[in-house]
């Protein structure tokens, strides 16, 4: 669907460095015939690069998503029919790879199966398909995200499979579908804390009683971290930055369409 696609892809649009990119271009393209306009894009190209490079930038941007739903202990969650992960917690096996590796959101998938150990759920259903088709012999996350929950002690019957899915909205649709099919009621959704937001709204646009169980915080108060460093530009701080720009214009295009 065409705003579906949108909906992943826009962000790309909107990240600081694309940004960046084009204010220099244009700047740089301006210089000889409009030079202070040319000069002045150039300034703002690096302006907007060097603040989204930086760390108290990046960290408060990130803190504002993840803020709206702090950790809670396993024991302070309500029971539910299911324990619902969401995908992006695994790379998959494509050349060289021989098989899938632990992604930066792994604990996706670690958060889900304690809380199946807890017992909060007796199913746990992962919805995680693919936004562009894979090179065959590649299959979607979902199947993964089992094997990966089978060595976390989550047996395979106790897995719902969703691997249709492409985006947030569609996560939210297809485990609805899922859901009424096995006759399953309320669910833990387990995603990361700055994703919850979108995600969660999505969920209950769907019709989805589902109660946010947030992991993978980002933000950290490290008091090993010299107070001088932490002011200094960097690539981590810039993809920091780009991680909660796309939530927000993620967000923002639900809002729109009203999925959210």
């Amino acid at each position: 669907m065409p705003w579906d696609i949108l909906s992943k892809t826009l962000p790309y649009l909107g990240y600081p460095l694309t940004l960046s990119l084009a204010l220099l271009g244009v700047g740089l393209a301006l210089t000889r015939r409009r030079p202070r306009l040319g000069r002045s894009l150039l300034a703002l190209a690096l302006a907007l690069l060097v603040v989204s490079s930086s760390p108290p930038v990046a960290r408060a941007l990130y803190r504002s998503l993840e803020a709206r739903y702090p950790p809670l202990e396993i024991e302070q969650l309500p029971k539910a029919s299911a324990i619902v992960v969401l995908g992006g917690a695994l790379r998959l096996p494509l050349p060289p790879r021989k098989d899938f590796e632990i992604g930066p959101a792994a604990n996706r998938a670690r958060h889900a199966a304690a809380l199946f150990r807890a017992g909060k759920a007796t199913r746990v259903l992962i919805s995680a398909g693919a936004l562009f088709a894979q090179p065959p012999g590649v299959r979607p996350e979902a199947h993964y995200l089992r094997l990966f929950l089978g060595e976390l002690g989550v047996p395979g019957d106790a897995v719902l499979l969703e691997s249709e899915s492409g985006t947030t909205r569609e996560n939210a649709l297809a485990t609805k579908r899922v859901l009424e099919r096995h006759a399953l009621g309320s669910v833990l959704l387990v995603t990361s804390a700055a994703h919850m937001p979108r995600a969660l709204g999505a969920f209950r646009a769907a019709g989805i009683d589902a109660t946010p169980a947030p992991t993978d915080y980002h933000v950290v108060d490290d008091p090993s971290e010299f107070a001088w460093l932490s002011l200094l530009p960097s690539a981590e701080a810039l993809a920091m930055t780009t991680g909660a720009v796309r939530e927000y214009l993620g967000h923002a295009v639900y809002a729109l369409r009203g999925w959210m």
